[in-house]
């Protein structure tokens, strides 16, 4: 069965980055290989990425689709270095978001 939704493509990431945003996923999500379809100089190309998949249940999920940017103003610093969630799961996630790390951890 085929799914469909906007996204962002991301390359260029360190084993640094995936982990530390294996750790913000947490269990909610596992990634999977996808195909996606992206645009290149006004192309469509088709590419094999890996992905983070939401599996938690949808009684978990808000009824509205997720916008980043409301993200951004109103929920990341639940997720940031400040979040009680992140305190003991690694090391460096006291003083990183998982956006951005000053230590190689």
């Amino acid at each position: 069965m085929a799914h469909s939704v906007k996204g962002t493509y991301v390359s260029g990431l360190t084993d640094g980055d995936m982990h530390r945003l294996d750790l913000f996923e947490g269990d909610e999500y596992v990634k999977e290989w996808v195909e996606v379809e992206v645009e290149v100089d006004g192309k469509r190309e088709s590419r094999k990425c890996r992905t983070y998949v939401y599996v938690a249940g949808e009684e978990r999920l808000e009824a509205k689709e997720w916008v980043y940017e409301e993200f951004r103003k109103e929920k990341l610093t639940r997720w940031t270095s400040s979040s009680e969630e992140y305190k003991g799961m690694a090391p460096c996630l006291e003083s990183c978001s998982p956006f951005y790390c000053a230590q190689d951890c």
